[in-house]
């Protein structure tokens, strides 16, 4: 298995910054990405965590009553008065656990939004921010992520993501990984 991260739009006037994920099965054979037992795989990524502030992933297929059709106060924030209630709003949103079967050579992506958590100062202060991912797969097509016990499991892998913030306001991301979870 191999992974990638690629910023597809800088933060704009009129979108906030945008990044796909990505997940090659590089096997000679059929597999099926199973999520671990918390989430849909890459659908949901915890937060990236900065030294300041916390950034946040969302799919932009996602809609939500935080996720702002417009900047706020210049920035992509999400438009909610606590943390928690935006952690919280974007939970509640986020689908069932997935699986997803990859022949040889194909490929899985889906592309996230970028915003910023609540608080003032700089839109995304320049900076490294991280989180991590860990995805299973199997060559049992159709097997439920929740039938799957961590002794049956099949082969685990872990995905380090880094996005780093310019002080211009551009944005990158990379990815590290596959590591054996």
């Amino acid at each position: 298995m191999s992974a990638d991260a690629s910023m597809v739009q800088q933060p704009t006037e009129d979108h906030p910054p945008t990044v796909e994920l990505g997940v090659t099965n590089d096997h000679d054979r059929s597999v099926t990405l199973v999520p671990d037992s918390s989430d849909a795989m890459l659908y949901y990524l915890p937060p990236m965590e900065g030294e300041t502030v916390d950034i946040y992933l969302v799919p932009e297929d996602l809609s939500s009553g935080v996720i702002p059709n417009a900047r706020i106060d210049g920035c992509w924030r999400f438009d909610a008065d606590s943390e928690s209630e935006a952690a919280s709003e974007v939970i509640q949103v986020r689908p069932s656990q997935i699986t997803h079967e990859l022949g040889p050579g194909e490929r899985y992506a889906i592309r996230h939004e970028v915003y910023h958590n609540l608080g003032s100062g700089p839109c995304f202060p320049d900076g490294e921010y991280t989180t991590s991912k860990r995805l299973m797969f199997t060559e049992e097509p159709g097997k439920r992520a929740v039938a799957i016990e961590k002794e049956d499991a099949g082969p685990a892998f872990r995905l380090e993501y880094t996005l780093t913030a310019e002080a211009d306001g551009t944005v990158s991301i990379n990815v590290d990984g596959p590591d054996p979870a």
